[in-house]
């Protein structure tokens, strides 16, 4: 992502950067191949709220990437041995990367003072240095104020604040 990264300067603490776009286009999957970059480049801890999909899968979507294959289905996943398998799930989760990632398991069930209370202990309590939250639409049906736009507002308000206060970058979808 050279070009990108030229013009933007790349990625830094204390930003919001959000990833907009049509349903399908493969945000989800940018942002997986962010936590992988940051995992594989660096030492900081990568926290993930991923509202859409079971925690399961979100490890799954990044040991894909490690991989190099789409392990979160069946007809990829027995191309594998499980040698193979746990060899691609130490490199990122084991050993010296052990505790680098946090995923947030929902089941299915949200307040939105839950989650801002997860991405704080995220941030502070397991010092994660880069936050994904996948996706915007979930944190808004989390508040049941009735008016979306005061909705997302005041969401893009609390997490501005967020990484103000605590200089952590969040990747938002």
């Amino acid at each position: 992502w050279e070009g990108l990264n030229n013009k933007l300067l790349g990625m830094r603490g204390g930003e919001l950067v959000v990833f907009t776009g049509g349903t399908g286009l493969g945000k989800s999957l940018v942002t997986r191949e962010i936590a992988h970059h940051i995992l594989k480049t660096s030492s900081d801890k990568v926290g993930i709220i991923a509202l859409e999909e079971d925690p399961n899968r979100t490890i799954s979507g990044i040991l894909s990437i490690e991989a190099n294959a789409r392990l979160y289905i069946d007809q990829e996943l027995v191309k594998f041995t499980e040698e193979e398998i746990d060899k691609h799930f130490d490199i990122l989760y084991n050993g010296e990367n052990e505790n680098r990632v946090w995923i947030h398991a929902h089941f299915g069930t949200n307040s939105i003072e839950e989650i801002f209370s997860k991405l704080r202990y995220m941030i502070v309590g397991c010092d994660c240095k880069w936050i994904v939250i996948d996706h915007l639409h979930m944190l808004v049906s989390a508040v049941h104020e009735g008016d979306e736009r005061r909705a997302i507002d005041s969401i893009m308000t609390r997490l501005r604040s967020l990484v103000e206060e605590t200089g952590a970058g969040i990747i938002l979808v």
